[in-house]
């Protein structure tokens, strides 16, 4: 780790040698959010946005879209539990206007799962 002090310009260099400290990877206070595998096409999108999801374990997915400031535009729910889905989404139809936006798909079951990826209606 190297410190700066902006009052002399000098640098400090400083190495830890003691025990790591931390949360570990089996304990059960630890996140348990890992990452879903997916793909989203074409991108820049003009009607149909396709959506390729594999996620670990099936489970019930969400579907998200939000636009940059936030605001949740679209959600589905798909309770079928299976491991890969795969999707379209008409966004036409949801009236997006051109610009860019965010789709998170998101599953929960015995672990949870998410992803975003960020797509541009022209």
């Amino acid at each position: 780790m190297t410190v700066y002090r902006p009052s002399n310009g000098s640098f400090y260099s400083i190495k830890y040698t003691g025990p790591l400290v931390g949360i570990k990877k089996d304990d059960p206070t630890a996140n348990t959010q890992v990452d879903i595998s997916f793909s989203l096409f074409p991108n820049p999108v003009n009607d149909i946005l396709n959506v390729e999801c594999n996620i670990p374990e099936g489970a019930q997915t969400v579907f998200e879209i939000f636009d940059v400031t936030g605001k949740r535009l679209y959600y589905s729910l798909n309770d079928a539990g299976m491991k890969e889905l795969n999707t379209g989404i008409n966004v036409r139809e949801m009236g997006l206007a051109s610009g860019i936006y965010f789709l998170r798909v998101s599953s929960s079951g015995t672990r949870n799962y998410s992803k975003t990826a960020k797509f541009q209606v022209w």
